[in-house]
Parts: C-alpha cells; sequence; structure tokens
C-alpha cells in the first residue's frame, strides 16, 4: 500500500482534517484499497460529516487487510455516528464484509 506522507509533506501542512468543505450534492461515495489507516479514517470523517444527503457508502479494502482483522471492525464503527448512511465493506476478494452501518452481518 502507499505509505503515510513524509515528514514535512504539503499537504499536513494544509490542516484538511479541520476544513470545513460542503458536500451537499453527494449521495453515493466508493472507496478503494482502504486500509483504515489514521489519516483514511479522518477522511472518510470529513466526508461523512460534510456531505448530508449521504445514502450509501462503498469502501473495498485493501489486499492486506484479512476478514480476521478485528481493528477493520473497530474501526468502522465512525458510521453509527451516520444511522441514514448504509455503508458496505467488501474484502478484496468481493466478499462482503460487513453491512449497514459497518455492523456484522
Amino acid at each position: 500500500g502507499d505509505e503515510a506522507c513524509p515528514a514535512n509533506c504539503p499537504c499536513d501542512t494544509m490542516n484538511w482534517r479541520t476544513q470545513t468543505i460542503s458536500l451537499t450534492a453527494l449521495e453515493d461515495l466508493e472507496i478503494n484499497g482502504f486500509e483504515a489507516e489514521d489519516h483514511e479514517l479522518d477522511f472518510l470523517k470529513l466526508i461523512l460529516h460534510s456531505a448530508p444527503m449521504l445514502k450509501t457508502v462503498i469502501v473495498k479494502l485493501s489486499d492486506e487487510i484479512s476478514s480476521s482483522d478485528d481493528t477493520i471492525t473497530k474501526k468502522c464503527n465512525i458510521f453509527r455516528a451516520y444511522p441514514s448512511v448504509k455503508c458496505n465493506v467488501y474484502l478484496s476478494s468481493g466478499l462482503m464484509h460487513q453491512s449497514q452501518n459497518c455492523l456484522l452481518t
């Protein structure tokens, strides 16, 4: 997978995690290669917070994440704060890992 930003990376100096953005027309979101690293979770939280019309999020996990990785289950708890958003999480094999607000199915 991609490495985290190097020290003094320009993207870290922009304070994007605290930006207010408007995604009022966004209804569906698909993320491929998700590894649930802190910066990815922060980005997802920013989108969830900024997209009031969001209905569906499809997350396709990186091949480095296995179905036995319980940290992904814990980290997906961020969806519980957005009960109107349906979240489907897929393993890299295409099998569904979790559905509906990332609760185990």
